[in-house]
């Protein structure tokens, strides 16, 4: 919902509708005990503020505002599809039993993953989103062409 795909939330707002960011979308890297969830963003420097601004503005919306059925459906297709898409891939195969093995109880078939995907609920992602995208603990990392460290504190000060 928040931002993997053409019709998430990032994207739509911040490459379609305000033509802030070529490239907008979100990560999440998982470990035993902990994990992190971003986004990323590729735009011309001069936007970084508009961007981050907006950015923050969408994590703060998927916090606060109820998920419609129709971005929970398009979200699970989405899903469904990245995953039997991603497994025809061998090095997807193994990163999936890695995963399953390191992090799991037990490594998980397919089958199982979508049965408890359809299972989720609008209520299920926003309760998700309540409990582990925290805007007041967002920390913000900029790469770039920028000459100062004075530039990157005015840029966020903004």
């Amino acid at each position: 919902v928040l931002g993997d795909g053409m019709s998430s939330r990032l994207f739509i707002e911040l490459r379609e509708r305000r033509s802030l960011a070529y490239d907008i979308g979100t990560f999440a890297t998982s470990y035993a005990d902990c994990g992190t969830v971003g986004i990323h963003a590729g735009f011309d420097p001069p936007q970084a503020t508009a961007v981050i601004q907006a950015a923050l503005e969408q994590l703060e919306r998927v916090v606060q505002e109820p998920i419609s059925q129709a971005e929970v459906d398009r979200a699970k297709a989405y899903t469904r599809g990245r995953i039997e898409l991603r497994l025809e891939e061998s090095s997807a195969v193994a990163a999936w039993l890695g995963t399953g093995a390191s992090l799991l109880p037990r490594i998980l078939i397919v089958d199982e993953v979508i049965e408890r995907l359809e299972a989720v609920s609008a209520d299920d992602m926003l309760r998700a989103a309540r409990t582990y995208l925290r805007p007041d603990l967002a920390r913000i990392v900029l790469l770039g062409p920028f000459r100062s460290r004075r530039q990157v504190e005015a840029l966020l000060a903004a």
